[in-house]
């Protein structure tokens, strides 16, 4: 469980990072091909990846339909995030939009997990609330405060 709640925590560290790298690139050529040349480098490290991982390419499940067609959708999903993120990370704080992506994480997880897995709990909507407050609170206290004093 420690190695996943780690492995978790440097995903989010990686996320950040690339989304303000992403965000950069994307002020300097444009947001659609930002996002074309994040996927085309992705591609390239995720066959990388695989190659060295030195495990079978899985053709035949593929060929013979074992995988679900709504699986495939995660790329675009991902495109979608990219664009959006290029889209919004110049225009707020990284913490900010960290919060609002992490808030939007745990709509979706709630949402899924009533959906799929029909759990749908008390603490789990007590606890999004709470950190949808926390950062409606944090961006009203940091409009108040002059921080040029």
């Amino acid at each position: 469980m420690l190695t996943a709640i780690t492995l978790s925590f440097l995903s989010g560290i990686t996320r950040t990072i690339g989304r303000m790298l992403n965000a950069q690139l994307s002020e300097r050529i444009g947001l659609f091909q930002s996002t074309f040349y994040n996927y085309v480098l992705g591609f390239i490290c995720s066959v990388l990846a695989l190659l060295l991982s030195r495990k079978p390419v899985p053709v035949a499940a593929l060929a013979s339909g074992q995988i679900p067609i709504w699986a495939y959708f995660g790329g675009a999903v991902g495109v979608l995030f990219v664009v959006l993120s290029n889209f919004t990370a110049p225009k707020m704080p990284a913490f900010t939009m960290t919060m609002w992506i992490f808030v939007g994480q745990i709509s979706a997880g709630v949402v899924l997990d009533g959906l799929i897995h029909q759990q749908l709990s008390l603490a789990k909507l007590v606890g999004g609330s709470l950190v949808l407050a926390g950062l409606l609170w944090n961006l009203s206290a940091g409009k108040n405060k002059d921080v040029s004093t």
